[in-house]
């Protein structure tokens, strides 16, 4: 368990009207409502570490939620909340804003006696022998989607663990080995889902969440998605229970169509939908975005990375299992998917020297818990190394959430944390397309890279893979300063100059054959070096094969030589040809009289 004996105690739980009437109220933010929402909704994490600043472990929010939210970081508050009985604390989740995209039905949104019996009916294949089950799976999409990966030039990791994590939870839920096949419903549900997740990152989906916030049912450009999706998932189900094997399949969906409720009932087609939505989206995002920020903090902390890959690539097994736990309960510490979880307290109830009347929404910022430096020493610092030899605190690290609400796929989304990141840390060199650190953008309820964690893959080894050469590094002859969140929560990092600076015509250089679309494994892609003095002018390095001489327009290959300084070509002949080559059909002649 994590040291937390620097942590003062903070007295917590329900408690007498007399004594909530003896203690004052949690200090509010001095900003209008408005303001309020706007930055809780797009910063985030400025919003919640500059209040904690200001006001301390306690504070209070006007914001979307009836009540006003009152936030809290302390150990002994999470704790408070966590072990209460569900009537005196239940779940926000009824009130999360994608209750409009996922429905009142799901194991997510449901609170009470429905909730507990749909977690029931969902726990057997999110654990133990159903996890094993899917260990080869997960090896068998990330191998396969590595393969397609270019070398050389940067890509967005976040896409591409999705795919991995979709793949897997597809399987699970609906019993497919591999993708499904073209044309089928399933493979209609997965292309949809992938439009749906790729629409949420675009600018005007903001507005349209800030607009279904506080809704039942969806409104706007949400509804038009959702219109494709149900399409895609009331097809699956119609199909599936058609079938004529329904009772010998051992996948989610045919379990959800076997079960009845109390009164003997089979589920209706909406609340399968909302339960299969809730399992699709729900569980393959978080992971995919949590994989995404663990790298996104790895290829820009050195010592973290190479600390890594040795051990992946060594032949001590335990080794290489303690490091990659390791790592990722830093990657989840420091980048949580889900920054905020919450209760609604149904009594009075004590949060340290402050106290909340019944019917109060209190959230725990799990942003603000994972940064506390009497908990974790050097807290904006991504050190996987304090986990060797201890575990997570119950209270302490919550990415999960805690208490009868934790998250029903926690044990898969580990178990696919550990297979991905082994096997990139295995096959792949990776190295940041800049060494500036990703801000965080807050898309519903989750937070993710706002570039979607962007790398280069400096090399890439087959699937049978030994240690390979060391290649040069990334970006040449630089060096990459410590990167944190500091305290008002924003992103930084510094960088120091090493070396000299590279030729001209190195930096102009295409990368060769190996570096671009189609390099097959096991082959490695030479990166041009780029210039410090345009490096420092322009605060980033210049992506891999950019860097190349232009060719010149018509006009300035038309211009006789000596006239102007783009007279660098030779004049074209009449009929637009140039260097011998005939001109393009129907191309105006830039031939002068």
């Amino acid at each position: 368990m994590v040291d937390v004996m620097n942590v003062t105690a903070s007295p917590a739980g329900p408690i007498t009207a007399e004594e909530a009437g003896s203690l004052p109220e949690p200090p509010a933010i001095a900003l209008p409502r408005f303001l309020q929402v706007l930055r809780f909704n797009q910063r985030q994490i400025e919003f919640v570490f500059g209040a904690r600043r200001r006001h301390g472990d306690v504070f209070r929010m006007r914001g979307t939620v009836p009540g006003g939210p009152v936030i809290t970081c302390h150990p002994d508050h999470v704790q408070s909340l966590f072990t209460a009985k569900p009537e005196l604390a239940p779940s926000l989740t009824g009130e999360s804003p994608l209750r409009p995209i996922v429905g009142p039905n799901s194991v997510l949104t449901s609170i009470g006696p429905r909730h507990l019996r749909q977690r029931k009916l969902l726990l057997p294949p999110f654990h133990g022998e159903a996890i094993a089950r899917y260990q080869q799976l997960i090896t068998d999409a990330a191998d396969r989607e590595i393969d397609t990966w270019p070398l050389g030039r940067p890509i967005a990791l976040a896409p591409r663990m999705q795919a991995i994590t979709l793949d897997v939870i597809m399987a699970g839920i609906f019993g497919i080995e591999g993708r499904p096949e073209r044309g089928s419903a399933e493979h209609r549900l997965r292309a949809a889902t992938k439009g749906l997740l790729a629409a949420s990152t675009w600018k005007i989906a903001q507005l349209a969440e800030i607009m279904n916030i506080g809704r039942d049912e969806p409104i706007g450009l949400t509804r038009s998605g959702l219109a494709v999706l149900d399409r895609a998932t009331y097809a699956v189900i119609s199909e599936r229970r058609a079938i004529s094997d329904l009772d010998d399949r051992n996948d989610i969906l045919s379990m959800l169509l076997r079960a009845r409720t109390d009164d003997g009932e089979a589920l209706s087609d909406r609340e399968l939908r909302d339960e299969l939505l809730t399992l699709v989206l729900a569980g393959h995002e978080t992971t995919a975005n949590s994989l995404a920020w663990t790298w996104e903090r790895l290829v820009r902390t050195p010592a973290a990375h190479d600390a890594l890959r040795d051990a992946v690539r060594s032949d001590d097994a335990e080794a290489s299992a303690r490091q990659v736990e390791a790592t990722i309960h830093e990657g989840m510490r420091v980048r949580p998917v889900i920054p905020i979880i919450g209760r609604r307290v149904q009594v009075p109830w004590r949060l340290g020297e402050y106290a909340v009347g019944p019917d109060t929404p209190v959230t725990m910022s799990i942003l603000l818990l994972h940064h506390r430096e009497d908990v974790y020493p050097e807290p904006f610092a991504f050190r996987p190394e304090r986990w060797h030899d201890r575990k997570p605190g119950t209270y302490t690290w919550i990415p999960f959430g805690g208490g009868i609400r934790r998250c029903l796929g926690a044990a898969l989304a580990m178990a696919e944390q550990r297979v991905v990141l082994e096997t990139m840390a295995r096959r792949l060199d990776l190295a940041a397309d800049d060494p500036a650190p990703e801000r965080a953008v807050h898309r519903n309820v989750t937070m993710i890279p706002a570039r979607g964690a962007m790398v280069v893959v400096r090399s890439r080894l087959g699937r049978a893979a030994g240690r390979p050469p060391s290649p040069r590094p990334w970006p040449p002859d630089r060096g990459v300063g410590r990167h944190c969140l500091i305290a008002a929560g924003r992103a930084c990092s510094s960088a120091a100059d090493a070396g000299s600076a590279a030729p001209r015509a190195a930096r102009r250089a295409r990368p060769p054959a190996a570096g671009r679309r189609g390099a097959g494994p096991g082959s490695a892609a030479p990166v041009p070096a780029p210039s410090p003095t345009c490096a420092r002018r322009s605060g980033r390095w210049p992506r891999a094969g950019r860097a190349r001489p232009r060719r010149p327009s018509r006009r300035a290959a038309a211009r006789p030589p000596g006239r102007g300084p783009r007279a660098c070509a030779p004049p074209r002949a009449a009929g637009g040809a140039r260097d011998g080559r005939p001109a393009r059909r129907g191309a105006r002649s830039s031939a002068r009289p």
